[in-house]
């Protein structure tokens, strides 16, 4: 009643840390809960382009290898050596499909992009995970501007 003349209630300072905890507790977990769904929502989505590849895999090397059969079959045929030319391009196709399919390409992906930000460290994408501290950095910078 007399709040005015002999300043705030010592409890009301109380419930009302309280309450700016709980909720940037709350607000903490619903970031994090947000960036794990994404995170899943990634995951899932690579999955899904894999599969995807390795499907098309099957595919793509019958009608590669049929390519390259005809393309030595006319070699032969008419003795013109220039028939051998859709070969390269044929094998490093498949080859390169192969190994995006079932092969390590994802890994070397990553490790290369692991030295680029080793050795430069001007670029700004980041292979970690997004921090809350780096959220409300970002939450901050927006709110001055």
């Amino acid at each position: 009643m007399f709040s005015y003349l002999f300043g705030k209630n010592t409890r009301d300072d109380v419930n009302e840390e309280l309450v700016k905890r709980i909720v940037q507790e709350l607000e903490d977990k619903k970031i994090e809960r947000e960036i794990a769904l994404k995170e899943a929502f990634m995951e899932r989505e690579n999955a899904y382009k894999l599969a995807k590849m390795r499907e098309s895999i099957f595919w793509t090397v019958p009608s590669g290898l049929f390519v390259s059969f005809v393309s030595i079959f006319s070699t032969f045929h008419s003795k013109n050596p220039l028939y051998l030319a859709p070969l390269g391009p044929v094998i490093g196709y498949l080859g390169y499909q192969y190994n995006s399919a079932f092969g390590k390409k994802n890994e070397h992906i990553i490790r290369k992009a692991s030295e680029i930000l080793m050795n430069d460290s001007d670029i700004a994408m980041k292979l970690k995970p997004i921090t809350l501290e780096e959220v409300r950095n970002r939450i901050s910078e927006n709110n001055t501007n």
